[in-house]
């Protein structure tokens, strides 16, 4: 009776316990990581790097709304902010981070975009860089 009955399938099974696997690492995975750092990978996937930037940029507003208290957040109230703060500052630490503001505003403005992914970690590095010099 077995003879006449179809084989199971060996390869199917396998990959049902692989797929099952790799949902019970997904899991994992997801709960390893933020919900923040999740959305900014799936940016990074669907290459809105803009989006992505725009996102990283709001904690550094948060930021700098809350040292210059009420004061629009323009490239010059930043610049003035970071030099009174420590007045012994080089002019091309001043240039840099006025450069990036300049960026990341008008990247939040809608006037730049950010096309490559090199464009994006450059710009992720500077916003660092210019978080640590606040």
């Amino acid at each position: 009776l077995r003879k006449y009955l179809p084989k199971k399938d060996k390869k199917a099974e396998e990959r049902k316990i692989a797929e099952a696997e790799e949902k019970k690492e997904e899991r994992a995975r997801f709960r390893t990581s933020s919900f923040f750092a999740q959305k900014i990978e799936e940016y990074r996937d669907h290459s809105k790097y803009a989006d992505a930037l725009i996102l990283l940029y709001r904690r550094l507003e948060r930021k700098l709304n809350s040292q210059l208290q009420g004061q629009k957040i323009t490239t010059q109230n930043v610049v003035e902010l970071v030099v009174a703060k420590d007045p012994s500052i080089t002019k091309l630490r001043i240039k840099r981070i006025s450069r990036f503001m300049d960026k990341i505003i008008s990247i939040k403005d809608g006037k730049y975009k950010v096309r490559t992914e090199e464009d994006f970690e450059n710009l992720f590095y500077e916003m660092g860089w210019t978080i640590e010099n606040l």
